[in-house]
């Protein structure tokens, strides 16, 4: 009989001591849970314009993600301009890669220019749509990535219906995913 008061006892101080010290060391915070916010991904990449691609893709990549029966780029560098033809719809689409950007700032001026803002996380990179209605549907697709910022623009040439988010987010999805 001994060994089983001492059993008890033994077992009894252990979870004495264990509420003890759960108790001690416990506190009430109070606030709301928020995602936790990770750095971006991928800080030492590029984005820019190498070996004739724009933001990683080559013309054929954007003309088969935007369904567009043709393609032309008239302008290449930090920021590329395309003019794609579906059917008899024209859409104007324009990368941009900003090494030192920020998204608060892209952000901040998205919303001066009158446009609605839909935050976003892309490839785990955090990111936002920038709807603006002006002389046609448009949208841009912007994300943190490597150093800075990378931007994707569609517009739908005088047409006010359609979803160009969709595109935009179909490109910006396109290149973050892309390898070199």
């Amino acid at each position: 009989m001994r060994w089983r008061v001492r059993y008890f006892s033994a077992v009894a101080a252990a979870a004495v001591t264990a509420v003890v010290v759960v108790a001690g060391c416990s506190q009430t915070v109070s606030g709301t849970a928020h995602r936790a916010q990770s750095s971006v991904p991928d800080p030492n990449r590029s984005y820019g314009y190498v070996d004739d691609r724009c933001g990683l893709l080559l013309d054929g990549s954007i003309q088969q993600a935007m369904g567009a029966d043709h393609i032309v780029r008239p302008y290449s560098g930090a920021v590329c301009q395309y003019v794609l033809a579906r059917g008899s719809a024209m859409v104007d689409v324009t990368f941009s890669w900003y090494e030192t950007g920020s998204l608060d700032r892209e952000r901040v001026l998205a919303t001066e220019r009158g446009s609605t803002i839909t935050d976003k996380v892309v490839e785990r990179h955090q990111a936002f749509l920038a709807r603006r209605d002006t002389t046609g549907a448009a949208c841009s697709a912007t994300a943190a990535a490597g150093t800075g910022v990378l931007s994707w623009w569609v517009q739908f040439r005088g047409q006010h219906s359609g979803d160009p988010c969709a595109d935009a987010e179909k490109l910006l999805t396109a290149t973050l995913q892309s390898d070199m």
